[in-house]
């Protein structure tokens, strides 16, 4: 009985040679071997490459292959007939894939029998490779078996790598391509990434070689020259004790010279030390001296322009010690009649100075009552802004004060002089319009106003003629502007609340005016006890009686608040203390002068902290000046720093200090115990807080 199974095998080489390679017949036989063994009685059809199923065991292994496998001859005449019909003479060498079969020359063994292989024209080749089928025949235990294999040459095409061709015989030579097709990358999952890596720099270094010289010598038959030789004499010769006491020799020459070159330049550098340090002093005193008539020159200004309160509080000082010095000069040289009529004369001309400083005051209240109004209803009209977390400011305008901002621009437009006849009545006609929103007695007054100004104008009035019904509907209409009801903005930067709640709190009665005033326009002193006068009355009993000037006394104040601030450490006595306080401390306690120097210029003179680690108070402070001052700060030991009789002064002067603003001091211990977040409930704390923001 006779079965045929098929077995396409694929071969990847570029040819396969049977009659050469024992190889391939080893693995025919293995394959057939496998199939007989198997399955005999069944009919067995095996596609794809004869490899084994199990990676353990290999079909190119001979130990599977029996020993005796018998084999059946077939006859000549039907191989013959296979050979004429399936197999094409040469194909193999024609196509190039496969090398000619030859049955005869199969490798025969022991109990084997030759293998016949054919080649089918019929089959077609797979994915236009080559094919060659074998027709194997198989005898095992009285049981014949044929096996058709089919080997497929599909090898990978060749690239054309160019060549040359011979000239005489014309034949052509092809380069061969011996490099196979690199394996298929598969593309990674992973994510990966590039990055540049620095190599070693290279350096190239010269190298000296060696140098074979000669030297040559007269001799018979060759002469050299001696024209340029130089004759060398031996000197005395040196004892090692010798060279060693030269070295030394050396040695301090050049260590002398080295320490005068070190002296020659720490004398140099002392130099302009000292040339820096008269340089910089008189930098210092030249800047002193510009300060110095820079204040003189605002002091002059202020004396002949004074606007302020401060500056007419200037004057009336210096009009009381004009006063003072003709008092004791008429006291000096005159007596009896003549002395009394010196007085009156000076009284009379005291009379005539005060009214010319009244005159200028009645001018600057005018001029500032003016500047006022402006300053308010600017800041009426100014947009509301708050500064976000990243320092940025956000600006924002609402109704009110785009409203207060249009108000301000009409009230601008009325204080314009040398307007034309057609503008004015324009600014005219706006105002109207603006009042007529609200009916009430005020706009209807001011709209009365304005029509009459319009009639007098159509009329070709002079503007000389107009001026004072121009200031009445200037004044209805800032009136008009400082109204809640029409300027909602207003509000909050008036003086007066308009809720009654709020107005009754924080009102004390001042005895001298007779008036009912907030808190905030009483000046309280730290130790004192009643409420006392107000600001206005205190002002007038100063121009009258005592004549105090405190600007040194504000321009000391204001340096020891700059300085307290900079420290950042929590400081409060130095933010409520006012400037009659601080009078007192400097000229009852401290004697107006340097506690060190005793110079008595207050424009020369700070207020510092004794101890720089504890807040300043009136007992922990000391009167320097400014040169002290700086050095003093850098101390952070005083009781190393100065004497004995020195320090006990400045503790002395401490506990007066501490005596007299013994209020002062129960505040501070009453904040120290105090949450930092809870407010001080002292009432004349509160009022003095109040009384340095107001």
């Amino acid at each position: 009985m006779s079965e045929i199974d098929e077995i396409d095998a694929v071969q990847e080489s570029n040819s396969i040679k049977i009659n050469e390679d024992e190889t391939a017949s080893t693995v025919i036989r293995a394959e057939i071997s496998k199939h007989s063994n198997t399955d005999q009685n069944n009919e067995e059809q095996v596609d794809g490459p004869s490899t084994s199923e199990n990676e353990n065991e290999s079909p190119l292994s001979t130990d599977e292959i029996p020993k005796q496998s018998p084999v059946e001859n077939v006859n000549d005449q039907t191989n013959d007939e296979f050979a004429e019909e399936n197999l094409p003479e040469n194909l193999a060498e024609k196509e190039g894939g496969i090398d000619t079969v030859n049955t005869q020359s199969t490798e025969t063994r022991t109990g084997d029998s030759p293998i016949e292989y054919k080649e089918n024209e019929v089959t077609s080749p797979i994915n236009e490779a080559k094919s060659k089928l074998l027709k194997v025949v198989v005898s095992d235990d009285d049981i014949t078996k044929t096996i058709n294999v089919r080997i497929i040459d599909k090898c990978p095409r060749k690239p054309f790598l160019g060549g040359f061709r011979h000239k005489l015989t014309g034949v052509e030579y092809l380069n061969a391509s011996a490099q196979t097709f690199p394996k298929k990358v598969l593309a990674s999952t992973v994510e990966k990434f590039n990055r540049d890596t620095q190599t070693v720099t290279t350096k190239n270094y010269g190298q000296q070689t060696f140098n074979e010289t000669s030297t040559q010598m007269t001799k018979p038959g060759c002469y050299i020259s001696d024209v340029k030789d130089v004759v060398k004499v031996p000197g005395p010769y040196v004892t090692a004790e010798e060279k060693e006491k030269m070295r030394l020799e050396k040695i301090i020459i050049l260590q002398s010279y080295w320490r005068r070159w070190l002296s020659t330049n720490f004398v140099k550098k002392l130099k302009r030390d000292k040339q820096d340090r008269l340089d910089w002093e008189h930098k210092q005193a030249e800047q002193r001296a510009a300060e110095r008539a820079e204040r003189l020159r605002r002091e002059f200004e202020r004396r002949m322009k004074p606007r302020t309160k401060a500056d007419f509080d200037l004057l009336y000082s210096a009009l009381e010690k004009w006063r003072q010095e003709e008092i004791e000069r008429i006291n000096t040289n005159h007596s009896g009649p003549e002395r009394k009529a010196a007085l009156v004369g000076l009284l009379e001309q005291e009379t005539y100075l005060i009214q010319s400083i009244e005159r200028h005051r009645i001018n600057a209240d005018k001029n500032n009552e003016e500047a006022h109004i402006l300053r308010t209803l600017e800041k009426a009209g100014s947009a509301k802004f708050w500064r976000a977390y990243d320092g940025q400011v956000t600006q924002m305008s609402t109704q009110h004060t785009i409203r207060a901002k249009e108000l301000k621009d009409l009230y601008g437009s009325l204080q314009m002089d040398y307007l034309t006849t057609d503008e004015r009545l324009d600014v005219l006609l706006s105002v109207k319009q603006t009042v007529a929103e609200h009916d009430c007695k005020l706009t209807q007054e001011l709209i009365s106003l304005i029509d009459r100004e319009a009639d007098l104008l159509g009329r070709k009035v002079k503007n000389s003629n107009l001026d004072g019904l121009r200031q009445r509907i200037n004044t209805l209409f800032i009136q008009y502007c400082k109204t809640p009801m029409f300027n909602p903005e207003i509000a909050r930067l008036l003086k007066v609340p308009q809720d009654v709640n709020k107005l009754r709190k924080d009102i004390y009665f001042c005895p001298s005016c007779n008036k009912y005033l907030p808190a905030t326009e009483f000046p309280l002193a730290s130790n004192s006890k009643i409420t006392g006068r107000c600001k206005k009355c205190c002002a007038l009993d100063n121009n009258s009686r005592l004549r105090h000037d405190f600007t040194k006394i504000r321009f000391i104040l204001q340096n020891l608040r700059q300085t307290e601030e900079a420290f950042n450490d929590n400081s409060k006595i130095a933010f409520i203390i006012q400037d009659a306080d601080l009078r007192y401390l400097i000229e009852n306690i401290w004697n107006s002068q340097s506690a060190l120097s005793g110079v008595e210029d207050l424009y020369e003179l700070v207020l510092i902290r004794w101890n720089r680690h504890e807040p300043w108070s009136p007992w922990n402070c000391v009167l320097f000046t400014k040169d002290e001052a700086s050095a003093h700060m850098k101390l952070e030991n005083v009781s190393e720093a100065y004497g004995r009789i020195f320090i006990g002064k400045v503790r002395n002067k401490h506990l007066l200090a501490k005596q007299h603003f013994a209020k002062l001091a129960n505040i501070e211990s009453k904040s120290q115990r105090a949450k930092s977040k809870s407010p001080v409930k002292d009432p004349l704390f509160n009022r003095l807080a109040g009384t340095v923001s107001g």
